[in-house]
């Protein structure tokens, strides 16, 4: 009886010690979320760069093709 109970307390303290060592804390995943969060702020600037410039370059192409035209 008592080396079963030594034999299962020794697997759950094995168990529970294994899941603290790999499991990542909540400070660690919050870090993680907040440099995704920055990263997808970052993206979206960017994107919305690049579309402001893909906007005023369609309109230049669009003045120079009429002024071809007008000639």
């Amino acid at each position: 009886m008592r080396r079963s109970r030594f034999t299962i307390l020794t697997f759950l303290m094995v168990t529970i010690c294994f899941v603290f060592s790999y499991g990542q804390s909540r400070q660690e995943l919050e870090k993680q979320r907040q440099t995704i969060i920055k990263d997808i702020e970052k993206t979206s600037k960017a994107l919305q760069s690049t579309k402001k410039s893909k906007e005023k370059n369609a309109k230049e192409l669009k003045s120079l093709e009429d002024l071809m035209v007008n000639r």
